[in-house]
């Protein structure tokens, strides 16, 4: 499973939970939300509630936003390099 930092800040002032910032760093890596299900041993319909949640902190509203929000905080880099 891949590691992220958890203090990583986020728009709405509460920071991303290191779940989140898994999957955030999943999704912005390209995969689905049944691949980042199996990639986390989770299931899909609970990563969906984690993006949900990645989406409303980060004041996003689509995969595409929150894949950019993902580089500029550098999770796309931490988890290429974690794999």
């Amino acid at each position: 499973m891949i590691g992220v930092d958890s203090s990583l800040p986020a728009v709405s002032g509460a920071p991303l939970t290191s779940r989140e910032s898994t999957i955030l760093a999943l999704l912005a890596l390209g995969l689905s939300a049944r691949q980042i299900a199996v990639a986390t041993r989770i299931s899909p319909r609970t990563v969906t509630k984690h993006l949900e949640h990645v989406y409303a902190k980060l004041g996003v509203h689509d995969r595409l936003q929150a894949a950019r929000a993902a580089e500029r905080l550098g999770l796309a880099e931490t988890a290429a390099a974690a794999e």
